[in-house]
């Protein structure tokens, strides 16, 4: 008796739309590999969407030292609808467009100041964060060859 050979006959798509294809309904693809599909494009929107250059940036304060060589200067980082807005903290030259290395990082940030406490001395304080980034130190080589040195404290705020 002979054997009836059967063949999957994939029905070419009409429209693409964000990477997902429609087929028409005399499409025989369905289970795995369509889930297989839906899957990648999925993952693909979605690390898509985590392209950090895709933020916005906006300084939302600059803040210069007592003995006028350094600024502090914090950013508002906007990625989104799907995520918090993220402050950084950076030290700069005086009058610097460049920012450099950021001196600290968070998000769900509520309360965020900085103040310089005396000449070479900057305080971070918030009411909570979310701390990702934090170091207690800045120097440069634009400024005395890594010689100025800024020291940074961080505090939670009552």
């Amino acid at each position: 008796m002979p054997t009836k050979s059967t063949q999957l006959e994939f029905a070419k798509p009409k429209w693409v739309l964000l990477g997902l294809f429609y087929y028409s309904t005399k499409s025989q693809m369905s289970g795995a590999p369509m889930n297989k599909l839906i899957s990648l494009t999925i993952t693909f929107l979605l690390l898509n969407g985590c392209d950090s250059s895709k933020c916005g940036s906006e300084i939302v304060s600059r803040e210069l030292s007592p003995d006028k060589r350094v600024e502090a200067v914090v950013s508002k980082v906007n990625c989104g609808a799907t995520t918090d807005y993220s402050f950084k903290v950076y030290i700069v030259p005086t009058g610097s467009d460049s920012l450099g290395n950021q001196v600290f990082l968070s998000d769900h940030t509520v309360g965020l100041r900085t103040s310089w406490i005396k000449k070479q001395r900057l305080s971070i304080t918030y009411e909570k964060a979310r701390i990702f980034e934090y170091t207690n130190f800045w120097q440069s080589k634009d400024l005395d060859n890594f010689e100025y040195l800024v020291s940074i404290t961080e505090a939670i705020r009552d």
